[in-house]
């Protein structure tokens, strides 16, 4: 069982962005768990909380539910976003889909980027936010989105800008999690989200 059941962590955000990446409707979810849609809806404005029987249900759904057009539809919503963004798998790092802001980030090829494992070469700050991931229990905080302070590099393997990045873990229809990196402003930081800077305290 995923480590992600066992905590049974929960957070409004987290089931609303899943359930619209799956492109379930509140009224068909309502019904495959047993409540009803109203209940879905408290859920996600965090009026209310499912118990952590109904967490591990949720978590279970959304892990082995197999939805390769989902997969498909997410690799299309990256690649034609008019946003600096990309998809990798959370494991390994392997790219699996960039928008073309992204690639003209990168001032490299796509064939070029997409043959490197990312996770090599990284710089300070991102390292950084890597190690905090694990040093604070990785599978539970990666269900609420991670927003990451990055100063940015120019060389290297790939060009970064400098900004906000937001990272978020969607499970594949293999089970395999994979993480969306998306630039972002300030003004659009999640309200559920754990914001990292290098320098903070642990």
């Amino acid at each position: 069982m995923p480590s992600e059941v066992t905590h049974h962590y929960f957070s409004a955000g987290w089931l609303r962005r899943l359930r619209r990446v799956r492109e379930i409707k509140q009224g068909h979810f309502a019904q495959l768990l047993g409540v009803s849609q109203g209940t879905i809806s408290k859920w996600e404005t965090g009026e209310a909380r499912p118990s952590s029987k109904q967490i591990e249900r949720i978590t279970q759904f959304f892990t082995n539910a197999p939805a390769p057009a989902r997969d498909a539809w997410l690799s299309r919503l990256v690649k034609y976003s008019d946003r600096q963004v990309h998809v990798m798998t959370d494991a390994d790092h392997r790219l699996l889909a960039a928008s073309q802001p992204r690639i003209k980030e990168w001032h490299r090829d796509y064939i070029d980027v997409a043959s490197l494992p990312l996770s090599e070469s990284l710089p300070d700050d991102i390292a950084a936010a890597e190690r905090w991931l694990v040093e604070h229990d990785h599978p539970t905080v990666w269900l609420t989105p991670l927003v990451v302070a990055v100063e940015g590099r120019k060389g290297g393997p790939y060009d970064i800008d400098p900004g906000l990045l937001l990272w978020e873990r969607f499970p594949l229809s293999d089970g395999t999690w994979v993480r969306l990196i998306t630039n972002i402003g300030e003004h659009e930081i999640p309200a559920e989200s754990v914001q990292f800077r290098k320098n903070m305290p642990g």
